[in-house]
């Protein structure tokens, strides 16, 4: 088991006086095969292996990973303009562990975060259809932050 590999991993090098130790172990926890362990592994899939491993043997690591790694972002959608005196809008509050960041055309970090701020606007063949109105209207389509982890991973 995954835990338990990573804990005997940590005691040899803390205990070891060895210039190398081997991982074969932990390796093989994981589930990759000799020929997997010399390929590159998306560090956002071994962290959610890892955190499944973890949170799989006791509840309270489930409730340490979630209070240091998990956020809430919110994803929204408001009318553009009032429809008869009255703004419509739609929102969903999902959980995250680790946060996709498209850095395209971005300089920093910060820059790619406040992009994937910047609200789109849905208008002409991609207006928004509002349920209660049952017509399709000029709308801003965007992502919020509710709650940052206190450890965020960024991919």
């Amino acid at each position: 088991c995954i835990p338990l590999q990573l804990q005997r991993l940590f005691a040899q090098l803390r205990l070891s006086r060895a210039s190398a130790l081997s991982t074969r172990a932990l390796t093989d926890a994981f589930g990759f095969s000799g020929r997997d362990s010399a390929e590159q592994h998306d560090v956002q899939e071994l962290c959610r292996v890892l955190f499944d491993a973890l949170e799989q043997s006791s509840s309270h690591m489930r409730e340490e990973i979630h209070r240091l790694f998990a956020g809430r972002v919110s994803n929204w959608i408001r009318s553009r303009e009032e429809h008869g005196g009255k703004t419509y809008d739609r929102a969903r509050s999902e959980k995250f562990l680790d946060l996709q960041v498209p850095i395209q055309g971005c300089a920093t970090l910060e820059e790619a975060l406040r992009a994937m701020l910047v609200a789109e606007v849905l208008d002409g063949d991609n207006r928004w259809h509002c349920e209660e109105l049952g017509e399709k209207i000029d709308a801003l389509k965007g992502l919020s932050f509710e709650r940052l982890p206190d450890v965020l991973c960024v991919q």
